[in-house]
């Protein structure tokens, strides 16, 4: 993973930039809510994807928001929280865990 190297100095943005920033993630999750919605009811689904979508628009370059990083990362969140679902059932105790 790269880090940032000593003597940069990170940007510092303004309200209305991380409101707009915050507006795209926004704008990408709300229709899969939607689609989720109309199959199943399933709104934890959307925690982890809402805040990838966060992380991919913060800083689209970074190696860590890859399709592949992205990827393999929701599947595990979905393994595991399948996994948590079979053993304490769909509440929010499996969530939390």
């Amino acid at each position: 993973m790269k880090t940032a190297q000593p003597g940069l100095k990170q940007r510092r943005l303004s309200v209305r930039d991380k409101l707009l920033l915050a507006l795209l993630p926004t704008a990408t999750v709300l229709p899969m809510l939607g689609v989720i919605e109309a199959f199943g009811r399933h709104h934890l689904l959307c925690a982890s994807m809402a805040s990838s979508a966060f992380l991919i628009y913060w800083d689209p370059r970074n190696e860590m928001n890859s399709v592949h990083a992205v990827v393999v990362s929701q599947m595990t969140a979905s393994g595991v929280g399948w996994l948590m679902w079979l053993l304490l059932g769909g509440g929010y105790a499996a969530a939390a865990c």
